[in-house]
């Protein structure tokens, strides 16, 4: 009976599933995210709104840090906190926004899309992409996985 036990409590850390396999994200892993997706959006060929600029993006705050963002030759971002977005949609603007970053076992989940708002107007659209991302080697590689959008 002894036996029996013994062997049970040897093999039983064989058993048990390893949580330690999760990624985590630092600061620099973030940034890398953010440009690779900045890349792909095209940013400067993007169709544009009334009074936007194509060298200039308005950029939300919201889920990233100014240090982060990519210095870029040809584009400017426009950075806006919340107070700031919500002061501006009484009377039209369109912002380009990063969700949070979800963290999915080894890989990272994170959207960009933009978002079109008129309080006075009582108007709305968004679209964007959701991405995942994993890390081979030292490299960050990102697909595209879902979409979305929406008109009120």
């Amino acid at each position: 009976m002894r036996n029996i036990f013994l062997t049970l409590v040897f093999l039983l850390p064989l058993s048990v599933p390893s949580f330690a396999q999760n990624v985590s994200i630092s600061r620099q892993d973030k940034a890398i995210i953010i440009r690779s997706i900045l890349n792909r959006s095209n940013l400067p060929n993007r169709g544009l709104s009334i009074g936007e600029k194509a060298d200039e993006l308005n950029l939300s705050l919201e889920n990233i840090e100014p240090s982060l963002l990519p210095r870029s030759k040809g584009m400017t971002f426009i950075l806006f906190n919340r107070q700031q977005i919500s002061e501006r949609i009484k009377t039209g603007f369109l912002y380009y926004e990063f969700g949070r970053f979800k963290i999915r076992g080894k890989r990272i989940h994170v959207s960009f899309g933009y978002y079109f708002e008129n309080h006075a107007g009582q108007t709305g659209y968004s679209g964007g992409l959701v991405y995942e991302f994993k890390k081979v080697g030292k490299r960050w590689l990102g697909t595209e996985i879902n979409g979305f959008g929406s008109i009120s």
